[in-house]
């Protein structure tokens, strides 16, 4: 799933983020491998061999620099990382190296949101004006709405002066300013439309209600549970080991990207990881480590139709050959990443790149399908 932030950023880009002759090769790369419905448990034995010269021509053809990881049952199958985290000091990237995940870091809202109302502190159905009374119409507009992309709330990063806001430190309340009086799209309830204004309000919610800044409680109470601790909300101006830095594609090479601030992309998009971590997010999360059986099941649950599945809370419900799986990319000038478990298989995969603009669910689709091959 491609998030509409990547699309609307295009224009504000310094040069195409791809060019012809990489579309093409990325069309024929997906699309030429025949679809292997019958397949056989994947074998960790072969998997290194196998999906190794992949990930190569990921990189070689399409630009990717990151890393690539598999989990099976809380044991790695496949690790793979390829290109340089600081192209400048030949720095190489590594499943330790810590990246920015853009709208993954929805998925972890919405978790504290949930572990919110588990601690009686709201309810997915209050209205926004519960917790933000001056926010317009906001009698009307359910934490579930915002939750699931249905509030119908103007997504702040299709402004048309986008590029002046990004390199702003504001306040939650100050970006809360940039889309509240913006007409809305269509009323509470509607049809699914992405919104990460819907986010950032989310993020002020889970403030008022806790009483505590949103990275401080989320790392209170959703990662220190998950034993996670390189992975947090970092400000740009922090010291941070191992982050990799954050490129465009140019050609056949690269150039330092044009980044967000933290604070401009906030509850919707400002988390940072390392795949190490990552890859045992959802896992952590099926296993019970952070959340009740009843809000996981109210987090994995389809709740409107989507691009690419139906949405849930923070995460995309998708089919791929016959097996269902949780999923959510990310997109930011100078990173794309992508989730994506499979509950009953309890196969976890997470692909994090420091360069704009990659096709995460189609790398993803072209991974799994080889994963997947016959033995």
């Amino acid at each position: 799933m491609k998030t509409i932030l990547q699309n609307t950023l295009k224009t504000t880009l310094q040069n195409t983020l791809k060019t012809t002759l990489q579309n093409t090769l990325k069309k024929t790369l997906v699309l030429s491998l025949p679809l292997l419905l019958g397949s056989a448990p994947a074998q960790s034995s072969d998997l290194q061999d196998r999906l190794s010269p992949l990930v190569d021509r990921f990189h070689d053809t399409l630009g990717f620099m990151g890393t690539i990881i598999i989990n099976e049952k809380g044991k790695t199958v496949f690790e793979k990382s390829v290109g340089m985290a600081d192209l400048e000091h030949a720095i190489p990237n590594t499943a330790d190296t810590v990246h920015r995940v853009a709208s993954v870091t929805k998925s972890f809202t919405a978790v504290a949101v949930l572990k919110l109302q588990e601690e009686g502190k709201l309810k997915v159905t209050d209205p926004v004006s519960k917790y933000l009374p001056d926010y317009p119409n906001g009698d009307n507009i359910t934490l579930h709405q915002l939750l699931t992309h249905t509030s119908g709330i103007f997504n702040y990063t299709e402004r048309a002066d986008l590029t002046t806001l990004i390199h702003e430190r504001p306040t939650l309340e100050q970006l809360t300013q940039k889309f509240a009086s913006e007409p809305v799209d269509f009323a509470p309830g509607g049809p699914y439309h992405y919104s990460n204004s819907g986010y950032i309000l989310l993020g002020r919610v889970i403030e008022v209600a806790s009483g505590m800044r949103y990275q401080d409680y989320l790392q209170q109470k959703v990662l220190a549970p998950l034993g996670f601790q390189k992975s947090n909300f970092f400000p740009d101006d922090a010291q941070v080991p191992n982050r990799a830095e954050g490129y465009t594609q140019a050609g056949d090479t690269f150039q330092k990207a044009d980044l967000f601030n933290f604070e401009v992309v906030h509850a919707a998009g400002g988390f940072s990881a390392t795949a190490r971590e990552l890859v045992q997010w959802l896992p952590g999360l099926a296993e019970g480590k952070v959340l009740s059986k009843a809000s996981l099941q109210t987090m994995f649950t389809p709740h409107v139709y989507a691009p690419g599945g139906s949405y849930g809370y923070g995460l995309v419900v998708s089919r791929i050959m016959g097996k269902e799986y949780l999923n959510h990319a990310g997109s930011l000038p100078g990173g794309s990443s992508y989730i994506a478990y499979f509950p009953q298989e309890q196969i976890s995969v997470v692909m994090l790149s420091n360069v704009t603009g990659q096709d995460s669910q189609a790398l993803f689709n072209r991974l799994f399908l080889a994963y997947n091959r016959p033995q």
